[in-house]
């Protein structure tokens, strides 16, 4: 099994939603082609009259945390949200979907990464793609679009000339090339769980194995949505998705069934993890039926030949001669030593 090694432990354990904010933190990124600025916020008072200063900025509304329910039922309002998407959008266990509002797409992913405890987290985030606006919500700032963020900055790959989906698809597409990463701790936790049950299979590496399992099941669970949330928006028409953004989504696709490859393919192998552990144990309980089966039958002979004579029959040969002691000692060497080389030479030792 070809795999990268590093020495990092994680917890197998059933994904944890992150806990969210105690309270809402918007950060805006406003650009144009040519300018581009950041704002913090923590109201909705103060963002709406900061939206309706400039409406010929193109707007990422960034929301973080989401026990402040006022603010989403004004920001609903505002911008014309029916009270099930926003409930959608406050969930924390809706499956990945596209969904087409009247004015806007709604669209759901599942962020998953390992936490500082390197416990599996699996984070909702919810995107809201306007004709100028593009509002993503998630639980806190520990994410993946840092990188996009600084290509918003820099105007990398002229993002801020584009439309609010083209935004949104690299976000996405982040949130695609995170599991990667994720993955190769995985590989390298496969790769050591291999090279345990080879040196020193033991009930824990089991344990290890099972909770591996557990978490690659969790991960197919959520993978094969993303993919085919990445299918429906490449399949849509919709006046948000032009050709150019079908091409940057066939990419993200690509990655999504490439995922789902590596963990199909790593599900596999920790099945056949389980599959060497029990080869393992039952070679070890081979050689130690062995070993104890050639000293039986060394001392088998030898058990006979003591036996016989603790009978004191007054007749016995060697029984009243001097060295009849030393005799028979001589003798039972000479029949074990003869079966450890007849042994030897069957390969059996």
């Amino acid at each position: 099994m070809a795999l990268r090694r590093k020495k990092k432990n994680i917890r197998h354990s059933d994904m944890a939603a992150p806990p969210s904010q105690s309270t809402v933190t918007i950060k805006v990124f406003s650009y144009t082609a040519t300018q581009i600025f950041e704002n913090t916020f923590t109201d909705f008072p103060s963002l709406k009259n900061y939206l309706e200063k400039d409406k010929e900025l193109e707007h990422w509304i960034d929301v973080v945390g989401k026990s402040d329910k006022n603010f989403f039922a004004e920001l609903a309002r505002y911008f014309k949200l029916h009270e099930l998407v926003l409930e959608d959008i406050l969930a924390t266990d809706q499956r990945s979907k596209v969904d087409e509002l009247e004015n806007c797409l709604l669209i759901i992913s599942r962020m998953i990464y390992f936490d500082k405890s390197e416990q599996l987290i699996n984070e909702q985030v919810s995107f809201l793609v306007f004709q100028r606006v593009l509002i993503t919500v998630q639980d806190e700032w520990d994410d993946c679009f840092e990188k996009i963020r600084e290509m918003l900055r820099k105007n990398r790959l002229n993002v801020r000339q584009e439309a609010s989906f083209y935004l949104a698809q690299m976000l996405l597409g982040s949130i695609i090339d995170h599991y990667f990463p994720m993955l190769d701790i995985i590989a390298d936790q496969l790769d050591q769980l291999e090279e345990d049950l080879l040196k020193n299979p033991s009930p824990d590496t089991t344990n290890r194995i099972q909770a591996l399992k557990r978490t690659l099941i969790f991960l197919r669970k959520f993978i094969r949505p993303e993919r085919d949330v990445i299918n429906h928006l490449l399949t849509l028409n919709h006046a948000f998705i032009s050709e150019p953004n079908k091409m940057y989504l066939r990419d993200i696709y690509d990655h999504c069934v490439q995922v789902n490859d590596t963990v199909e393919s790593y599900r596999d192998i920790a099945y056949s993890l389980m599959d060497v552990y029990l080869s393992s144990i039952g070679n070890r309980t081979n050689e130690v039926m062995k070993v104890l089966t050639v000293i039986s039958a060394i001392f088998i002979p030898l058990t006979f030949i003591a036996g016989v004579y603790g009978m004191n029959f007054d007749t016995m040969p060697e029984l009243h001669s001097e060295n009849g002691y030393y005799v028979i000692w001589g003798f039972m060497l000479l029949v074990g030593v003869g079966e450890i080389i007849y042994f030897h030479r069957k390969g059996w030792l």
